[in-house]
């Protein structure tokens, strides 16, 4: 117990001067935060067909939006297929499409955000792969 204690007071310290940062529920080196705030290329929406549209950090859901809005005015989904019926974010649309959201909610992580009902496709898996990334499906039924 005595090592927990020491564990906790060095990071708590550590968080103070700058050198960890609590992220979630997790306490994390600064160093590792920051590269993985510079990673933002490799965030954003996966299609189904595999193509990856990077979309920068925050901006998932006005991307999603514009996204559907060039869809029904090429003609390609319907006016009720384009709008949320109970309100919620549009960015469910796409994932009830069977897109696939690559993200970073906390600052830190890496996260997949995806309809569980839909299958996830080769070609997206190949793509998570290609990034070293396809172990994120088995950590989101843990």
């Amino acid at each position: 117990m005595g090592k927990v204690l020491e564990q906790c007071c060095d990071d708590a310290w550590d968080v103070i001067r700058g050198r960890k940062k609590i992220v979630g529920n997790r306490i994390i080196d600064i160093e590792d935060v920051e590269e993985a705030v510079n990673k933002r290329e490799e965030y954003g929406w996966l299609a189904p067909d595999g193509t990856f549209y990077p979309v920068e950090f925050g901006n998932h859901q006005a991307w999603a939006s514009e996204y559907l809005l060039r869809l029904y005015h090429e003609g390609k989904i319907s006016c009720e297929q384009a709008r949320r019926e109970d309100n919620g974010d549009v960015g469910d649309l796409l994932t009830d499409m069977g897109w696939i959201l690559i993200h970073n909610p906390h600052g830190y992580d890496f996260k997949i955000t995806r309809n569980l009902s839909k299958r996830v496709t080769n070609k997206q898996k190949d793509y998570l792969r290609s990034i070293g990334k396809i172990d994120l499906l088995e950590k989101e039924f843990v």
